[in-house]
């Protein structure tokens, strides 16, 4: 099952309030649209409701909502956050399938 990690968590919440969003403002994962991108490459977009195919995961306050194509790719994955010098940058940690 897919996992929000609760540093994840704390780096949605930290994002939205620089960015004036509300809590109920979700990150939407879906396949990434950038010509020449990696295969596989993901990107997040902030949401204020899921589609109506897609998994909805919360934890600690904040919800990622899972594109309905990307939700067997991601059935094992982690979200969670890493300190850049440039602040908090969400990563998708692949773990294997058991």
């Amino acid at each position: 099952m897919f996992e929000l990690t609760s540093r994840a968590a704390a780096a949605l919440a930290e994002t939205r309030a620089k960015s004036g969003l509300g809590d109920q403002i979700a990150i939407r994962i879906c396949p990434s649209q950038a010509k020449g991108g990696v295969p596989g490459a993901y990107q997040f977009r902030f949401a204020a409701e899921p589609f109506p195919d897609d998994v909805v995961i919360s934890n600690e306050g904040a919800t990622v909502f899972l594109a309905a194509s990307v939700v067997d790719r991601l059935a094992a994955s982690i979200l969670d956050a890493e300190e850049t010098v440039n602040g908090s940058k969400l990563v998708v940690k692949h773990r294997p399938l058991a």
